[in-house]
Parts: C-alpha cells; sequence; structure tokens
C-alpha cells in the first residue's frame, strides 16, 4: 500500500518526509552491520540521531557498532541510552550491557546488568545463560548451575544450548584452571539425556581438580548417572580427546597419528582439512564445543556420537596393534569385502553381488571421460564401492 496521504498541513508532509529518511538510514545502518561495514554504520545511525536525537534504535545500533569494534564504554553508554528511550528494548539493551562487561572482564558488572536484563524481560534465556556465565567465571558456582538449571528448563526446544555450551568452552580457553565449567557443562549434557558426556565431563573435574568442593559433588553426580564405560570405551574416549587437542593445536603430524594404519593408507582427507571443503561449517581447530552423545561398544569397533552446532559427528575407534586408533567406517563396514581391479578402479563388493563385466567397462569409460573432461590425470585407481541401498552407503560413509 502506497503511503499517500491527503495532509491538512504542509508541516505534516515535512514530517512525514523527514521519517522516511530516517527510517531509510536506521535500515542501511542495520545492512551495513550485517556486513560488517561499521563506520559506515555508524554513520548512518548518526544521521537518524542528528534528525532524532531520541531514537532508540539508532543508539541500540550504535552500540552493536562499538561491541563489534572493541569500544565497550562506548558501547554501553550507546545501549544506556536506547534503554531509556525505548521500555520496549531494555530488556534486550541490559543483555548487551552486560555481555560488553563480560568481554570487558568486569564479570560483577556483567552479572549485575545480566539480572537487569530478565528482572525486565523474563524470556531473554540467552540473559540467563550469560547471568550464568558471568557467575562462572567468578567461581559462584551454585549460584550459577541454578541461573543455568532455570535458563535450561525455560528453552525447551534448548535452541540456546548451542551457543551457550560454546561461551563455557571460550572460557575454559581463557581460564584453564576453572575446573567448575566442566562440573557446569556436565549439567549440561544430562539436560540434553547425554550420560556419557555428563560423565566425560565431570570426569575430568574429579581427575583434574580432586581436591576442589565441585569435583566432589561431580564424583557424587557420577554415581547417579547408572552408567560405567568399559575399558575400550574409556580408551576410545581419551583417544578422541587427545585428537581433537592435537587438531585444536594445529599439530597435524600428531593428528594423523591417531589414525589407524588402514585409513592413513588410503585415505587422504581427514577432520582437519574439512573447514577447507564445507566453507568452515564444521570448524574443530576452533573454540566450539563438541558434546559427547553416546558411546557404543561394538565387537569390533566402538562408536563416538557427539553433537555440534545443529549437526551429529560419528567417530569410529579400533583396536590395531595393541593400540587404540581412529578409523573411517569404509574400512570397518567393507571389511571381508571382495575386490576386483579394472584399469581405472579398485571395485569393492560383498560376496555374491559382484560387478558384471559391463557396468565395470562403463565405469573405466565414465573415469576416463570425466579425466579428459577435467584435463586430469588419476595418479592412483579409485576405490569404488558397489551398494544395493542408501543404508549401505549411508552406513560406510556416513
Amino acid at each position: 500500500m502506497q503511503r499517500v496521504m491527503i495532509l491538512a498541513a504542509l508541516g505534516l508532509i515535512a514530517v512525514t518526509a523527514l521519517a522516511d529518511t530516517v527510517d531509510d538510514h536506521l535500515s542501511l545502518g542495520f545492512e551495513f552491520l550485517k556486513t560488517a561495514e561499521y563506520e559506515k554504520a555508524e554513520r548512518e545511525f548518526l544521521n537518524v540521531l542528528s534528525a532524532d536525537s531520541i531514537s532508540a534504535r539508532a543508539y541500540y545500533g550504535l552500540g552493536q557498532v562499538y561491541g563489534y569494534q572493541g569500544q565497550p564504554d562506548d558501547a554501553i553508554e550507546s545501549y544506556r541510552r536506547a534503554a531509556e528511550h525505548d521500555p520496549a528494548l531494555a530488556g534486550t539493551c541490559w543483555a548487551a550491557i552486560g555481555w560488553e562487561y563480560y568481554v570487558a572482564g568486569d564479570f560483577e558488572s556483567s552479572a549485575t546488568a545480566n539480572r537487569t536484563a530478565v528482572s525486565i524481560d523474563s524470556t531473554l534465556v540467552y540473559a540467563r545463560h550469560n547471568l550464568g556465565l558471568a557467575l562462572l567465571a567468578q567461581s559462584k558456582v551454585d549460584e550459577a548451575v541454578r541461573v543455568y538449571e532455570g535458563a535450561l528448563n525455560a528453552d525447551k526446544t534448548f535452541r540456546t544450548f548451542g551457543e551457550a555450551a560454546n561461551d563455557i568452552a571460550r572460557l575454559l580457553i581463557k581460564m584453564p584452571s576453572l575446573g567448575e565449567a566442566h562440573y557446569v557443562l556436565g549439567i549440561f549434557n544430562l539436560k540434553r539425556s547425554w550420560k556419557y558426556g555428563a560423565w566425560l565431563e565431570w570426569k575430568r573435574c574429579v581427575s583434574l581438580f580432586p581436591r576442589e568442593t565441585f569435583a566432589k559433588k561431580a564424583e557424587a553426580a557420577l554415581d547417579t548417572l547408572g552408567i560405567q564405560p568399559g575399558r575400550d570405551m574409556r580408551s576410545a574416549m581419551s583417544i578422541w580427546e587427545e585428537y581433537i587437542q592435537a587438531v585444536r593445536e594445529g599439530n597435524r603430524e600428531k593428528a594423523r597419528g591417531y589414525w589407524s594404519e588402514e585409513t592413513k593408507r588410503r585415505w587422504r582427507v581427514f577432520d582437519w582439512m574439512l573447514p577447507e571443503y564445507f566453507d568452515k561449517a564444521i570448524d574443530f581447530v576452533g573454540d566450539n564445543y563438541l558434546a559427547l552423545a553416546d558411546v557404543q561398544k561394538h565387537k569390533d569397533y566402538v562408536r563416538l556420537s557427539f553433537a555440534y552446532s545443529k549437526r551429529k559427528l560419528t567417530y569410529y575407534v579400533v583396536s590395531e596393534s595393541g593400540r587404540f586408533a581412529l578409523a573411517n567406517p569404509v574400512d570397518i563396514f567393507s571389511r571381508g569385502w571382495r575386490k576386483k581391479e579394472t584399469k581405472a578402479l579398485v571395485c569393492h563388493y560383498e560376496k555374491g553381488r559382484e560387478p558384471g563385466p559391463l557396468q565395470l567397462k562403463r565405469l573405466d569409460e565414465f573415469c576416463g571421460k570425466i579425466s579428459s573432461d577435467l584435463n586430469v590425470t588419476l595418479d592412483r585407481k579409485i576405490d569404488y564401492y558397489k551398494c544395493d541401498s542408501w543404508e549401505k552407503v549411508h552406513q560406510l560413509f556416513g
């Protein structure tokens, strides 16, 4: 619908035109924020304030600009003004103030600001998480646990779970002696019914900080889980932890050593290379939290399932030459398969499902055509697995 009105006074027409201009500047400012063009965003928000000195949204936008640019004092002042001029924005603004204080290392002020945010708007679950984080950073573990449990209970869909857990993981990187964080992460995992994740975090508490009060709480909590992982399961979890640590340290050679010899011989792509292939959709090198969701012991392997952001990851650990090692699932589930070599392929197939000569010929021709079209020369034969169902493909390749 067009915004065209017959107005009784020329002055009202001017006011309408001014409002359109202010809206345009606001929209542009927030668009520039999305593209990290902070100087341009700041200019647009200041243009709004030159025309409307009490625009809460413009002050809020400035707070975002200054926060992203590492200017917490200016960000806090802008958020305060936004809260003063628009009560509907006050809860969000105080939560933002709490985050700025947290980033600046003023955990007490962060806790106070987040309490204010929650008192204004109790539906701000992320403000509750941030309050728990600020309390945890002060080693106020009992109060932090109460706040976190309230936040987790309020968020029935666990929509905020991932980022809240990531924040705790990042806090641990900055403050590795803060063993209380492992205790809280255990509670997080248990809330998701991830008992092995809780077991892993509480075991860390007990082994790393045995004399601390929270470690005794963790030890008591372990008894309530009703699980006791066997030697193979514990070894699998230990191998995975060491591997991820090597990846995050950027030590590729050490990380490679945790894979089985068969996997290293046959496969060239490992987890540390995944960001290059998936546009950093899976960032193992970063500080994101990988929650252990389940552990299953099978005859020939241990299966570890992890929750990462909104996706699931699976690792397999096998026993090899007296040690445990990570393995590619195709190496596990194609054991005992037969193989037949052609000019371009090593064809793997189950007994009784041998591919026919015509099928192999066509596959060779297809590989030759692709190589020609792409102008590449294969330096080794391609492993081809003959699968008769999508379920089998998923089992082999995840």
